[in-house]
């Protein structure tokens, strides 16, 4: 193709264009990792113009061992993770273009291998002898675990519970739940919930205390809440003064003196019916 520029001409030859194409090798292949390892992911690929490498994953989660950077891609035929971390497991995508559709992209699966945790929502539980209490307990690990409940030092519970065990994110996810029946003194006391792989052996504990009903409150208890408007010496002094006044009145209503509306024959008669009520209120006031 001839094209005159300005009195010049030039000559313009169009160069073949490729679009981009991963190659297998030396692209990485899925890879198992030990967590706290460094890990490194090459990509290669060829066309025309030569394709630029976007490092990216799924779900738009870090390229980097910090879990919450920020850093979502990279750029480059390497990408370098420092001091991997059980979070960085998951799926990463190569992905070559160079503006020749269509662009490719190529899915790298990292595996971190780590021993198990063990995370417990409560680690005291308390029930009354005759209850039951469910246990629960939360584990990951990769490789996969076994788990189990343990009694005391070394006890293992075969029987009962539920068992969900999901494999999310390359890491093997466990929920145990158990039903402890309190039947006796000797099934309160600590648990353990035990997660363990080729890479260690984990456990948290919980312990499951006995309840006691409330108990009956005491005498002394008794005294003090009827106490609360005031002392005891208080409220007899009161009740003393109270009596007096009722003896003078009735007194006073028999003589017929105070009181016209009250004949002498009705005081009489009202002081004989009080007398002995007094008497028992004063026995009654001297217990106090």
């Amino acid at each position: 193709m001839v094209q005159r520029v300005f009195g010049f001409s030039s000559l313009s030859v169009a160069r073949d264009q490729m679009p981009p194409d991963i190659l297998d090798y030396p692209t990485s292949k899925d890879i198992v990792a030990q967590e706290g390892s460094n890990v490194s992911l090459s990509c290669a690929a060829t066309g025309v113009p030569e394709p630029t490498i976007t490092w990216k994953r799924e779900g738009e989660k870090s390229v980097t061992s910090v879990e919450n950077s920020g850093i979502t891609s990279h750029d480059g035929p390497m990408l370098h993770i420092v001091n991997i971390q059980r979070h960085n497991a998951g799926s990463y995508h190569c992905i070559a273009s160079n503006g020749v559709p269509p662009t490719v992209s190529k899915r790298i699966i990292v595996t971190v291998n780590f021993p198990p945790i063990v995370r417990l929502p409560s680690r005291q539980y308390h029930a009354e002898l005759g209850g039951r209490v469910v246990l629960v307990c939360h584990s990951e690990a990769q490789p996969n675990s076994i788990n189990y409940w343990m009694k005391g030092k070394g006890e293992i519970i075969l029987q009962g519970g539920t068992y969900e065990k999901v494999l999310e994110d390359h890491v093997f996810k466990v929920t145990m739940q158990i039903v402890i029946r309190l039947e006796k003194a000797s099934d309160f006391g600590v648990y353990k919930c035990v997660a363990k792989n080729s890479l260690g052996t984990t456990e948290e504990s919980v312990k499951v205390y006995r309840k006691t009903s409330k108990s009956k409150p005491t005498e002394n208890q008794i005294v003090q809440h009827s106490n609360y408007l005031g002392p005891g010496t208080f409220i007899k002094n009161y009740t003393e003064n109270k009596i007096n006044e009722i003896l003078l009145t009735a007194s006073a209503a028999s003589s017929g003196v105070g009181n016209p509306s009250i004949s002498g024959e009705k005081g009489f008669l009202l002081l004989l019916i009080l007398l002995p009520l007094i008497g028992a209120l004063d026995d009654a006031l001297d217990a106090l």
